[in-house]
C-alpha cells in the first residue's frame, strides 16, 4: 500500500507510548478493541516494509502538520509556538477551512486564528510535556489560552 505524501495530517501523527511515555511517530491505527498504535517503520527492503506497532495514548494523538519551524523541525498539533512578532499560541486543526492554525490568545473571549504557512515560529513547547505554559486550561475557548509572558534564555523556555 502506497500513501501518498500530500495528506500528511490523515497519515503521520505522533503520540505518547502507553508504556513508556516516550513520543513515538507513525500512522495511526485503532485494532478491534480500541486500542491505539502507530506504527513505525523500522525497516525498507525493496518494496517490503517492517514495521513496529506501538500502544499509545489516545488523548496524546498530534498530527503532523505540512509547516516547518524556523530551525527546520517539524510543527505537530499541540504544540506551543513563539512567533517572531512575539506572540504565543497554539497550533490547532480548524475544520472550517480545512488548515491547521495558529491560536493566539487575544483577550479574556476572543482568539486571533492565523493560517500555519503565515509566518515562521520557534516551537517553545507542546501542551503535554509543557502545561505550565498554559494560563488556564479550563479556559471556555476549549484551552487554548496560553501564558503571554514566555521567557527563552539559552533555548530554553520559562514560563
Amino acid at each position: 500500500m502506497y500513501i501518498s505524501t500530500l495528506n500528511v495530517r490523515e497519515y503521520m501523527c505522533k503520540a505518547k507510548d502507553a508504556k513508556t511515555g516516550s513520543w513515538k511517530e507513525g500512522s495511526l491505527f485503532v485494532n478491534l478493541y480500541g486500542d491505539y498504535h502507530t506504527m513505525k517503520v523500522v525497516e525498507s527492503i525493496g518494496d517490503m516494509i517492517l514495521l513496529v506497532p506501538y500502544e499509545v495514548l489516545k488523548e496524546t494523538v498530534c498530527h503532523a502538520t505540512e509547516a516547518f519551524s524556523d530551525n527546520g523541525t517539524r510543527i505537530w498539533e499541540n504544540d506551543i509556538v513563539l512567533s517572531k512578532s512575539g506572540l504565543v499560541g497554539i497550533v490547532k486543526w480548524n475544520d472550517d477551512i480545512g488548515k491547521h492554525v495558529y491560536v493566539f490568545p487575544y483577550d479574556d473571549d476572543t482568539e486571533l486564528m492565523i493560517p500555519i504557512e503565515n509566518e515562521l515560529v520557534r516551537i517553545v513547547g507542546n501542551v503535554f510535556d509543557n502545561p505550565e505554559l498554559i494560563a488556564n486550561p479550563n479556559a471556555a475557548n476549549g484551552g487554548c489560552c496560553v501564558k503571554t509572558e514566555i521567557l527563552i534564555e539559552g533555548g530554553k523556555c520559562y514560563a
